[in-house]
This record gives structure tokens, sequence and C-alpha cells, in this order.
């Protein structure tokens, strides 16, 4: 079976700046996590963004169901748009603060046709009760809920338009602990329920222990600098590499990518 997202020789630079280079992955059809792991700085962020065409890339190929996405043009592209959706590290980077929790869903729902215009305020209550809010939070605003709370709209946001695809952007790191696990559990219904294939970007592998059973397909590097696939893991004099392994007691079976390659980049 054809995965669903395919990364082949994938580069990213911004002027001289080697964010990502020669990165290559499989993910299958959900439900299906895979862990991308990295300290800042890696490009496992840019990777994400890559994928939803939010970054322009310099070499290699991203395919979306065989589909070449740098020849998306037009209705193909809006059909991807749809397809895969991502969640940012700060709700509060894609909420809109002037705009209630009920019109920021609404919008999406609008965007993409997804409902009828006259059943879309349905649609957004249903949305949050999905995602353990009270359904008359679409009548708040941004700054009246909680950081767990706001991602979690933003999750529901990003549900609206049915994406098979999620690119989760260390969707907890700005969260509190008790959020942080409210969350977590939220994640890993969603994939079972929804179907859901998900790249899961962070850099905290006790996490993916908890939401990724996938294993990529290939390794690719930079030098002596390597993207270690599953139980691939091997030496290396990188410093990431050591702290990773430090922590293998964490791994077991669990499979994850790490991300090493590329020149440094604030994330």
């Amino acid at each position: 079976m054809s995965p669903l997202l395919e990364i082949a020789g994938l580069s990213v630079r911004f002027g001289p700046v080697r964010a990502v280079d020669g990165v290559s992955l499989e993910l299958p059809a959900g439900p299906f996590g895979l862990g991308l792991v990295g300290e800042s700085g890696s490009g496992k962020t840019t990777i994400g963004r890559a994928v939803l065409r939010l970054a322009r890339i310099s070499g290699g190929q991203i395919r979306f169901e065989g589909a070449d996405l740098a020849t998306l043009r037009g209705r193909a592209l809006q059909d991807y748009r749809r397809a895969a959706q991502i969640v940012f590290q700060d709700p509060d980077t894609s909420l809109d603060p002037r705009m209630r929790v009920g019109s920021s869903i609404r919008e999406a729902l609008h965007a993409h046709h997804v409902v009828p215009r006259r059943l879309s305020a349905e649609r957004a209550r249903d949305l949050l009760a999905e995602v353990g809010l009270d359904p008359g939070f679409t009548s708040r605003y941004p700054h009246q809920l909680s950081g767990g709370q706001r991602q979690r709209v933003a999750i529901a946001r990003a549900l609206s338009v049915q994406p098979r695809l999620l690119v989760l952007d260390e969707p907890t790191s700005a969260l509190d602990v008790r959020a942080q696990a409210r969350v977590l559990g939220l994640i890993a219904r969603l994939r079972a329920e929804r179907k859901l294939s998900y790249l899961l970007i962070t850099h905290n592998v006790a996490i993916v222990s908890e939401l990724c059973g996938g294993k990529c397909a290939r390794t690719s590097g930079v030098q002596n600098q390597r993207w270690w696939c599953g139980s691939m893991i091997g030496s290396s004099g990188s410093r990431i590499s050591s702290t990773m392994l430090s922590e293998g007691r964490l791994l077991g079976g669990i499979r994850v990518l790490f991300v090493m390659g590329g020149d440094r980049l604030d994330e």
C-alpha cells in the first residue's frame, strides 16, 4: 500500500542556512503517528511547515497520496489544504483574539464548504464537545480560556475540515503538566476515532512514547549527522545523539525519527 505522505531527499534553505538537508521518511494512512524528535534549531518545525507548503523547499520532493505537492494548483491545492492541517505550538498565534471561538471555527467550515452555513454554528458546538470543551465556549474570546482550552480550540478548528493528516508542532510545550496530560489523551483518542495520521514534532521523547507507534522507512543525513529511524539508533558524536541515547530507557519499541541534520536554526 502506498504511503499517505512521502518525503524524499528534502532540503530547505534560508539564504546560506541549511535548515533541512537530505531528509526522507514515509507516513502510512491512519490511525498512525510518527514522532519527529530533536533539539531546538534542528529543523524539525521547518519539515512540518514544508509539508504544509508554508516553507519553500530547496530540493527533494514531498508527495501526498502519490501527488507531488509542488505541482498542486487551484482546486487540487485547496483539496490538499483541507486534507492536511497543522496545530501550532502556541494557540495564540493561530486564534484571532478579536474573534469569538465559534466564529473562528465557523470560518474554517465556511472556507472549505464543509457544511451549509445554516448548520455551521451547530457543527462548531459539536467540535468543541468532541475535544472535551463546553459547547457554550463558542461565545467566548480566546483570552477568556486557559492555555489548555485554547489549544483544544485550535485542535477543534483543525479537525473541522476533516483532515487525514495532522502536523502537531510541539502541541503541549506551552502547557502545564495537567493540561499536557489532557491534550495528549485527546490526541490519542482522536487518532483512533478519526483514523488520523499525524507527524508529531517535539523534543520530548516521553511524549512520543505515548502517542507514536510508527516507523519511518528510510534514513538519510548530512555528513556525520544522521536522521535515525526506529530501532536503527546507532553511535554518533553529536550532542543530541548522546542526549537521546541516554533516554533510551524511555524508547522501548517506540518508532521515532530523530532530527539531527542541517545547520542550526532558531525555531
